[in-house]
């Protein structure tokens, strides 16, 4: 049966699908492809007994949810008024009195609904137009009733699709406004408010309004949005926040829904969503901005000027370059309509007390569409974001709060951060419509600037410009940062640098700036924006912003803690470039693993022996193997056959992860090698000599051959090191020491 009804409304021009009680049985259903006799057919051995939908985009249903018999009666005769000479009338029953009636349009619009509020309180009933991505049931049985759904006058497989009344948005728009009239003023039915993405801070909201979102909570209907929607209206009102905590709370005791774990996480909100009225209601009450169009446009170069010197004024930078980095990136904030991607800008310190939370209050001034954030939630970063005045800034303080060990309910704020720093990322969730789950992609292309104490992740580290704040010093003197005060100051500045940017805009997209040495991939991709703004300014501050860059990035590289695998390679060198005799000394050259384990213990300061469970021959195994290095069969000089790793294979791996260095190794052998350190100003051609003299050393006619290697036990014998800058020809290194 549901295989011939679904043959007969392809027939009329309609798209079945098949679906378990309402839901789809279909992954992607809303962009499938048009469906097919051939899928029909395929759906009658999947799904024998299921029910069948049909899609929305171009056959809009108008479901009329009203309990009211009367009411739902009235509403099909204003249809049949306006709409029975254009075409035919088809009504289908699920749970009578409730019905839909279906239409036809050129073209896909959105869907579209008036919420009402039922003469006995009920908040449930509504009428919709189910549009484009959007299906509705037209045969089988009722999920509620269990009994099949039924038609008054034709049905779908009768009609043509093209026989059907043709409707579009506005006309939608217009019948949804002539029934919400009728049952208004015929019916008792109130018109619910809709929720705004402002918070519900309307602040002339009614008293209806207050009664409806209680009735909500009572009823155990949208706790989240209720609670969220009446502490804003009660906060705007003025009641004290301790004593809407308190009301909420008694609501949320004599509400109906279960008092289950749910319930008390509602509960527990309660007191965070007070608080973000209270800021709400603080944030409205700021001053308007005056707009960059009241403001001259001026020079660039003195704008930046000024910039720089009203956040010097009040904070503290650790260096020259972090003053010029902080000033860029405030600019290129009103220019994100420019950017591809954006730096996040990253205040850090080892301590409290140096400065970070100070630097985000002034950039607050200066920014367009501040967001200063501390522990906010996921929700009101997606609405920020989504906002149609434009991207926010967002200041975020105690960012380690977030990132830290024991935040595993911060993951999506983390993700939000990860995501958003490249235009046109969004960030996925689902969003559950009764017993629909719907996918809903999140605008998170947002500027942010940080801070934090320590470090952060690395995926946070490689997109930030770091700044290592650090506390002043007795004789270093800034001036005391005053909001009431200085923000006027600030705002003058804002509105330049809004006329400015306005100015500008056209040559920040066009442009293409010229990166200078060391600064390539991502960190180019930070820095493209800032030295963009510092071309489009002039005079001094092109060169100012190339010199902070190079400064800013090889400071971050030196600073940032390697990771343990990285260490390892870097300490293999060290070791092989020790041992460079028993290395020359081998078979293919290499080190044992016997001799590789002992001389990594015995480095000072090395953590090795401090794992949790001390590095041994599985484990370098383990780590050596993601970057394709296998141990193989060496044979030392005078000693027997045993597993090593080669030198051919690691030359390779330690030229494409680790900087240049000069030679590591003391005199007094292996125990006192350290930690290497990269030396980026190394002459190139001479590390690359030195590679090939080790590589070759086994070659008679090389003037540097050995002429007497050492026993394979010698570890302390100091040879030139390994590495280079210039790439080993790989291949031709590898079949050297196979020799």
């Amino acid at each position: 049966m549901p295989t011939e009804i679904r043959r007969k409304l392809l027939m009329q021009g309609y798209q079945p699908i098949p679906t378990a009680g309402k839901v789809p049985l279909l992954s992607n259903w809303t962009k499938r492809d048009p469906t097919s006799t051939g899928d029909i057919e395929v759906w009658s051995r999947l799904y024998p007994n299921s029910n069948t939908g049909i899609l929305c985009a171009t056959v809009p249903c108008l479901d009329i949810d009203i309990e009211d018999a009367d009411a739902a009666n009235a509403v099909e005769a204003v249809v049949r008024e306006q709409f029975e000479e254009r075409g035919a009338i088809c009504v289908r029953f699920g749970r009578s009195p409730r019905r839909a009636i279906f239409f036809k349009a050129a073209t896909p619009f959105k869907h579209a609904e008036r919420k009402f509020v039922a003469p006995n309180g009920d908040t449930k009933q509504k009428v919709e137009m189910l549009a484009d991505g959007r299906q509705v049931i037209v045969h089988g049985i009722h999920d509620g009733t269990g009994k099949p759904y039924s038609w008054f006058g034709p049905t779908l497989c009768d009609t043509p699709r093209d026989d059907l009344p043709t409707i579009d948005q506005a006309g939608t728009e217009a019948l949804l406004d002539e029934i919400a009239r009728l049952l208004v003023e015929a019916h008792g039915y109130q018109l619910a408010p809709s929720r705004r993405p402002g918070n519900g801070t309307d602040t002339e909201a009614s008293s209806t309004d207050w009664d409806i979102l209680q009735r909500d909570i009572l009823a155990g209907h949208s706790l989240h949005e209720s609670l969220r929607d009446l502490s804003c209206k009660m906060i705007y009102a003025g009641m004290e926040p301790g004593a809407v905590v308190n009301f909420l709370r008694g609501l949320m005791g004599q509400s109906a829904a279960p008092h289950d774990e749910r319930w008390q996480e509602r509960v527990s909100d309660i007191p965070r969503l007070v608080e973000g009225a209270v800021k709400l209601r603080a944030e409205a009450s700021k001053p308007m901005r005056r707009s960059g169009a009241q403001s001259p446009v001026e020079s660039g170069t003195a704008l930046l000027n000024d910039v720089r010197g009203f956040l010097c004024r009040f904070v503290s930078y650790p260096s020259v370059h972090a003053a010029i980095a902080h000033t860029l990136w405030v600019v290129h904030t009103h220019l994100m309509s420019a950017w591809e991607s954006t730096a996040r800008l990253s205040f850090l310190s080892p301590e409290p007390g140096s400065g970070k939370t100070r630097a985000l209050e002034v950039t607050e001034t200066l920014v367009p569409r501040p967001v200063h954030a501390t522990n906010v939630s996921p929700a009101y970063l997606y609405r920020k974001c989504g906002s149609e005045e434009g991207p926010p800034t967002i200041l975020f303080d105690e960012i380690d709060a977030i990132f830290g060990p024991k935040a595993r309910e911060h993951e999506d704020v983390r993700s939000f951060l990860n995501s958003g720093h490249r235009r046109g990322a969004t960030f996925g969730r689902c969003v559950v419509y009764g017993r629909r789950v719907e996918t809903e992609d999140v605008q998170s292309f947002a500027a942010v600037a940080l801070a934090g104490l320590g470090w952060l992740p690395d995926s946070i580290m490689t997109r930030s410009i770091i700044i290592r704040m650090r506390r002043r010093a007795p004789d270093e003197r800034v001036e005391a940062f005053r909001h009431r005060t200085h923000a006027p100051m600030g705002e003058e500045l804002f509105g330049r640098l809004e006329a400015w940017a306005a100015a500008v805009t056209s040559q920040a997209e066009a442009a293409r700036p010229e990166m200078p040495i060391g600064i390539e991939d991502r960190t180019a991709d930070v820095w493209e924006p800032l030295l963009t703004v510092a071309d489009l300014a002039g005079g001094e501050w092109p060169d100012l912003a190339r010199k902070a860059a190079v400064a800013l990035v090889a400071a971050a590289t030196s600073d940032t803690p390697p990771s343990l695998n990285i260490r390892l390679l870097s300490d293999l060198r060290t070791v092989f470039n020790a041992a460079d005799a028993t290395v020359q000394a081998t078979t293919p050259k290499g080190l044992p693993t016997r001799m590789i384990l002992e001389a990594l213990h015995a480095l000072e300061a090395a953590p090795w022996s401090h794992l949790k469970e001390p590095l041994n021959d599985h484990s370098l195994a383990s780590r050596l193997q993601a970057y394709g290095i296998k141990s193989e069969n060496l044979r030392p000089r005078g000693a027997n056959q045993c597993k090593g790793y080669r030198l051919g294979d690691l030359t390779d791996v330690w030229w494409r992860y680790l900087p240049p260095s000069a030679s590591l190794c003391s005199p007094e052998g292996v125990t006192s090698v350290t930690t290497v350190t990269g030396e980026a100003s190394q002459d190139v051609a001479s590390d690359a000599a030195n590679l090939r003299n080790v590589v070759n050393r086994d070659d008679p006619s090389h003037p540097n051959a050995p002429t007497a290697p050492d026993a394979a036990t010698d570890v302390t014998d100091v040879t030139p090191l390994y590495e280079g800058t210039e790439r080993p020809g790989s291949q031709t290194a590898k079949d050297s020491t196979r020799a």
